[in-house]
């Protein structure tokens, strides 16, 4: 999301940088157009049948039937395209004796060769290279492409062969050479495929023969030696071992199964047994008759008691005796009934696992002699398959053999014309491809330079702003010019934008006034009267603009304020009010001038008091009353008389003068301009003067495009 806003930033900001590279780069395509040659482009077409190759039947090669590789399409375009098919279409036309025809440089071009050759820079170009400079022509001229697809989709196997050339009669010449060209190459490939073929089968079959009957005599005398029988290439043995072993391993499952149960039984004996509870509870199978019976007696006999017990009868009564005896009696005779049984089970378990081991035994026997027999059979079975394999291939080999030789005494070719090159009658140079191409040039061109514009670190978002002066960003001040500003004729021709907030005052001019009014809130504990500053880096970026509007703002609201043109070097802001000769600051400071004699008040706003910069005689004097301490005391003396201060200060970078004066102020507000200060120039002026830095309130962007206006919020996502 954060890329396709920067991208759609970039492209608003931009957008005619980028339309301009546009339409240079068309215009560069129509002057190639005009100094690009007549060319003509004719087309020949040949068909290639990889669907039924020639010399093959479908009982021979079935698997390719209705499988063609593209790359098998490609190789063929590749060939039309080599350099042997252009040799042949040279020699065909007989051109290596008219080398001209298809030499036929740019007039450019050919006025460089020749001034070159008459100077002495090149010499004349031998037979050898004129041959390669004429096929290099053909090669480049000589454009191969599939035809395109058919009507059910799918693409077709017609190549077509086009050339270009100045003259149309020989465009088309030179494509049907080509193509012609290609047809004979193919169709003596064939020939000399199909006899080297021949030369090589003749010579295999007779390896193969013999091979055929060394592997058949092979496999009868294995089974000859090892006395087995083979039906229809199944074995015919015996399966008595197979079901044997089934059986065996039947057997062994059950006495596994039983001897798994008789343990189980055991362990529960055994667990029984070492507690010596009578009450243990005992699994179904081993409830026998005689262990219920005793229980019975043994519940009979404790219930007894409970109920003697239960009547006052003490135990020393002759009848608790005798249950006593009786009960102890009963748990002998049910625990004498568990080990009788568990010497039972033991036996039982004993018995199991001999019988299992005789078992296994007989199991690992018998799977041994069937994995002897099995061994044999299967290797006579590959035995037998190598022979088929073998007589298979000889047979495959003696039918192609066959082919080859019919092949060699009548080759056929896949490959045939389809359409004759015609002389065309129109050009064909390829106007919207190249203005395309002029035109996405110029558009890729404007893109880098749009990006560098936009990445060349002028400061244009309030981010990049906070990041250079370390305070916040506290809106942007859209461009006005002072056409567009309403009028107002109190006070020069220029107060209409000294003027703008308040008398725009639902703008969004007004409301970054505002904000920077409600930053003051968190200047000091508690309200008192503030003596603020207004800085910028470099001179020309609206410092001046902003420090009246700010001034007319907090007057409008009912404050008294002080508005100073103290930038002694350019007093713009004295100049827009029209009183860039009369006497001010500079009087007050250096000649005891009294405030009241040389302060301006506005006639329609009383509250708003402007002192003019003032005349000077040197540059020098006036900058060191800013640094005196008559300056310390104007200073103190008009914090007591006004609730706001705003002095216009000089910038930053040129001049020391606003990072002094800055020690006497309250704070200050940096005001930059939309994308022309980079955040290093801002840097670098404010580490000239750690005060003004410290006093930072915050920062303002001036001379907004209204473009960028419109988005207020933008600058935290751009």
């Amino acid at each position: 999301m954060d890329a396709l806003n920067s991208f759609t930033t970039l492209m608003r900001r931009q957008w005619r940088l980028i339309a301009a590279a546009c339409l240079v780069g068309i215009a560069l395509g129509v002057l190639v157009l005009t100094l690009l040659p007549k060319k003509y482009t004719a087309t020949a077409s040949v068909f290639v049948d990889f669907l039924h190759p020639a010399g093959l039947t479908t009982q021979m090669a079935p698997a390719t039937l209705g499988l063609v590789d593209p790359a098998a399409v490609e190789s063929q375009i590749d060939i039309l395209q080599s350099e042997r098919v252009a040799i042949g279409a040279i020699n065909r036309l007989d051109l290596f004796k008219t080398p001209e025809v298809l030499l036929h440089p740019l007039p450019i071009i050919s006025g460089i060769y020749w001034l070159a050759h008459e100077v002495g820079l090149m010499g004349s170009p031998s037979d050898y290279e004129i041959r390669r400079a004429m096929i290099a022509a053909v090669m480049a001229d000589t454009t191969v492409q599939r035809a395109g697809k058919s009507q059910g989709g799918q693409e077709t196997f017609v190549i077509e062969v086009s050339f270009d050339a100045r003259d149309a009669e020989l465009a088309a010449r030179m494509a049907n050479a080509l193509a012609e060209t290609y047809l004979t190459d193919q169709l003596e490939a064939r020939f000399d495929m199909a006899k080297l073929a021949n030369d090589w089968f003749t010579e295999r079959l007779q390896t193969m023969r013999k091979s055929v009957s060394v592997a058949e005599q092979a496999a009868q005398k294995y089974k000859a030696d090892n006395d087995i029988t083979m039906v229809s290439g199944n074995r015919a043995m015996s399966l008595v071992d197979e079901q044997n072993l089934g059986q065996i391993e039947e057997g062994l499952t059950s006495a596994r199964s039983a001897l798994a149960d008789a343990r189980s039984r055991l362990a529960t004996l055994n667990q029984i047994i070492a507690l010596g509870n009578p009450l243990a509870a005992v699994p179904d199978a081993l409830a026998s008759p005689t262990i219920q019976h005793l229980r019975s007696q043994y519940a009979d006999l404790t219930q007894r008691e409970a109920d003697l017990r239960q009547r006052g009868t003490p135990p020393e009564h002759y009848v608790m005796g005798q249950i006593h005896a009786g009960i102890a009696e009963a748990q002998r005779l049910i625990m004498d009934e568990f080990t009788r049984i568990r010497n039972s089970t033991q036996n039982e378990v004993s018995s199991t696992e001999s019988r299992i081991a005789q078992l296994e035994q007989q199991s690992a026997d018998s799977a041994e002699s069937l994995k002897q027999i099995k061994a044999k059979e299967l290797h006579a079975a590959e035995l037998d398959r190598e022979a088929s394999a073998v007589r298979t291939l000889y047979e495959a080999f003696m039918n192609q053999f066959q082919v080859t030789t019919q092949a060699q005494s009548y080759p056929v070719s896949e490959v045939r014309m389809v359409t004759v090159a015609q002389p065309p009658v129109k050009q064909s140079r390829r106007v919207g491809l190249i203005l395309g191409l002029g035109g996405a040039v110029g558009v890729l061109i404007g893109g880098c330079m749009a990006w560098l514009r936009e990445n060349a670190g002028h400061v244009k978002t309030g981010q990049e702003l906070e990041d250079a002066i370390g305070a916040p960003f506290l809106g942007a001040l859209p461009k006005v010019s002072a056409q567009l500003a309403p009028k107002n004729r109190r006070l020069g021709r220029l107060r209409p934008l000294l003027t703008y907030a308040v008398d725009n005052p639902m703008s969004s001019y007004a409301e970054t006034i505002r904000n920077c009014k409600a930053s003051l809130a968190h200047l000091k504990e508690e309200p008192t009267n503030a003596v603020l500053g207004i800085v910028s880096a470099v001179q020309g970026e609206g410092k001046s603009t902003f420090a009246a509007n700010l001034a007319y703002h907090l007057a409008s609201a009912g404050h008294r304020t002080l508005l100073v043109d103290a930038d002694t070097r350019n007093p713009d802001l004295s100049s827009a009010f029209d009183k860039a000769d009369s006497s001010g600051l500079i009087q007050v400071l250096s000649q005891g001038a009294a405030i009241d004699d040389v302060q301006i008040v506005d006639p329609e706003l009383s509250l708003l008091v402007f002192l003019p910069c003032g005349a000077q005689e040197t540059m020098a004097d006036a900058d060191e009353l800013l640094m005196s301490p008559a300056f310390v005391q104007f200073v103190a003396s008009m914090r007591k008389e006004f609730r706001y201060v705003i002095f216009d200060l000089p910038p930053l970078a040129p001049v020391v003068d606003a990072g002094i004066v800055s020690r006497q102020l309250d704070g200050l507000y940096y005001v930059a301009r939309w994308n022309k200060t980079t955040g290093d120039v801002i840097r670098r002026a404010l580490r000239k003067s750690h005060m003004a830095k410290e006093r930072l309130i915050g920062g303002v962007i001036n001379c907004v495009p209204e473009r960028e206006g419109e988005r207020p919020y933008s600058y935290r996502r751009s």
